[in-house]
């Protein structure tokens, strides 16, 4: 079961609204730019450049034993082979913005690219817009499949593609009017046209052009006429800090940035395995650093809804705060909970966070 996700906008207001009144809350605006941690002291200085309008410009410096990345994710953008002028997600994702920008006395083309959640929802906003508002709007979109994933339950209660896959008004949008053959006589196809876009060369053992080319060359093709482009191709995490785990007595920057490894179970970032047990107060949650949990269908997967962070949460943040002031866990991790195949390393920090797990049932990762 889903809700509108401005009921969850509504909610998140309502407490930040009440946590920026909280005595023991102190908001600060602004772009956390370094964190060093002492060893000695084991607490970490974090270094901070406000960026609130009227706001002394001074550069602050805050210190503490816990720190938490809650840093959020941003929409995925990529070249493509023709310069046209871009909407973004935040764009697609939001009617009233789009019935402002696009035109209503002249033909406009908007090309939409992904068929995840937000890509629906995007193709739903703008065929509403046409059918109501914008007569005149047309909607390209570039699918690598006609036939879409959904969550689905079974009889017996579990649920398949839970974390992948369309559910809620997005499901139901497109059950009814893009899947498949539907789109050739649903309202919406009177104004969306799909184009598939290729995954593989086939069996062609001819064939010339690698994926990534035969992509291109049918984006080329289509794209052409498109007044406005939307990419729908999923998220990123958001750029953070530089980190150094270790400061001389003065404050001073230790050595090059540390690699750090990220478990994805527990929600808390160490040096390396050998000293996997040890706790430095560094912490990850959120779209950024989401846990991992187990599927129906025997996998890892990326828990990603606010109601499972909230879970994830209040379940983890008293382990936390208890094992930032021992120092250890009780029970540190091992190395099958954190496949090192493949890291992930994001510049410039050299933050090395390790995402996925092995399957459950052998044959790599997810």
């Amino acid at each position: 079961m889903t809700c509108s996700l401005s009921y969850a906008a509504d909610m998140l207001e309502l407490i930040t609204n009440g946590l920026l009144k909280h005595d023991r809350v102190e908001p600060v605006v602004g772009n956390v730019t370094n964190l060093g941690r002492n060893p000695g002291t084991r607490r970490w200085y974090v270094t901070l450049e406000p960026n609130e309008i009227g706001h002394d410009q001074s550069v602050l410096k805050y210190q503490t034993p816990m720190v938490v990345y809650c840093t959020g994710s941003h929409p995925i953008t990529t070249e493509l082979p023709l310069d046209i002028p871009r909407l973004s997600l935040e764009t697609g994702l939001a009617p009233s913005r789009l019935a402002k920008l696009l035109p209503t006395d002249k033909p406009c083309t908007v090309a939409v690219i992904g068929d995840g959640h937000s890509a629906v929802l995007t193709l739903r906003n703008l065929f509403y817009l046409a059918a109501i508002s914008h007569r005149h709007l047309r909607i390209r979109w570039f699918t690598r499949t006609a036939n879409l994933r959904y969550a689905e339950e079974t009889p017996e209660g579990v649920i398949l593609n839970e974390n992948t896959g369309l559910m809620g008004e997005a499901a139901r949008f497109a059950r009814a009017q893009l899947e498949g053959d539907k789109l050739e006589t649903s309202d919406a196809g009177a104004f969306i046209t799909r184009v598939i876009l290729p995954t593989s060369a086939g069996n062609d053992e001819s064939a010339t052009q690698s994926p990534e080319e035969l992509e291109s060359e049918v984006l080329a093709q289509n794209l052409e006429g498109v007044d406005y482009v939307i990419q729908a191709i999923g998220f990123t995490r958001s750029r953070l800090p530089a980190l150094v785990p270790r400061l001389s007595p003065y404050r001073d920057p230790l050595g090059k940035p540390k690699r750090m490894v990220f478990n994805a179970l527990t929600g808390w970032f160490f040096p390396n395995f050998a000293s996997r047990s040890n706790v430095i107060g560094l912490f990850g949650a959120g779209s950024a650093f989401p846990e991992l949990e187990f599927t129906s269908e025997g996998w890892r997967s990326p828990a990603v809804s606010m109601w499972k962070f909230m879970r994830f949460l209040q379940r983890m943040v008293p382990k936390w705060i208890e094992a930032t002031k021992k120092g250890k866990f009780a029970e540190p991790p091992n190395r099958q909970e954190c496949i090192e195949e493949a890291p992930r390393v994001v510049p410039p920090e050299r933050l090395e966070c390790i995402e996925e797990a092995p399957r459950l049932h052998g044959g790599g990762s997810s």
